[in-house]
């Protein structure tokens, strides 16, 4: 991509390539900036805006004129191109307990475009016990592992304590973008690694608070 796509219109156009996926398992190969909408809670103005921060693409933008709708299949491919979605990408779970333990298990994400290469954990024991299909090794081993399988991305979920000395295995060992699930904040930029702290108690309270203010500024 050329240019920066803001990222209000980088997370629809994520929920957007979702919205093609599903339209196409159910046969539909023609689908309207309307018909998005409805299903983001958005306006169809707000969705041909986001379209329009992609790059063009062959057949994207005619498709979507006269009331013709998107070819489905064109756009969800062009938004994968943009986004980087088009190949697998290498991810790994740091924190084998009942969150990661879950997430490794997870059947989506393969069909998604993520291929779990490895998981860890610092107990041991719970290696040995825990049975999957994605290959195991204790956590001192993250930053040889990660580089050697050339894993970009990570996925953390140990408690707070673990999670500083984690996140500099893995910068050490080269991913590019972690999501931590563990309840302690971790800068969102580390060394050119993009970080996404996602932690449910801050999102119930930011639900809260949003909710609270629309009240408040309805009255």
């Amino acid at each position: 991509m050329t240019t920066k796509i803001p990222d209000p219109s980088l997370k629809r156009l994520c929920n957007i390539y979702q919205i093609l996926g599903s339209a196409l398992e159910e046969g539909q190969r023609s689908i309207s900036s309307a018909e998005i909408g409805k299903k983001l809670g958005a306006s169809a103005y707000i969705v041909r805006k986001d379209i329009s921060h992609l790059p063009e693409g062959k057949g994207v933008e005619d498709s979507g004129k006269l009331g013709l709708g998107y070819d489905a299949e064109k756009l969800k491919h062009h938004i994968a191109g943009a986004l980087g979605l088009e190949n697998p990408a290498k991810v790994c779970i740091v924190g084998l307990g009942k969150l990661g333990g879950a997430i490794i298990g997870y059947e989506r994400l393969s069909p998604s475009g993520f291929e779990i290469a490895a998981g860890f954990d610092s107990n041991v024991n719970k290696l040995e016990m825990l049975k999957s299909r994605v290959e195991l090794f204790p956590s001192h081993e993250i930053e040889d592992v990660v580089r050697a399988k050339g894993i970009e991305y990570a996925i953390i979920t140990v408690p707070a304590g673990s999670a500083p000395e984690v996140l500099e295995q893995l910068v050490r060992g080269g991913v590019k973008g972690i999501l931590n699930y563990s309840p302690v904040i971790l800068p969102q930029d580390r060394d050119g690694v993009f970080i996404l702290n996602i932690d449910i108690i801050n999102d119930l309270r930011f639900m809260i608070s949003h909710i609270t203010a629309s009240k408040g500024e309805k009255e």
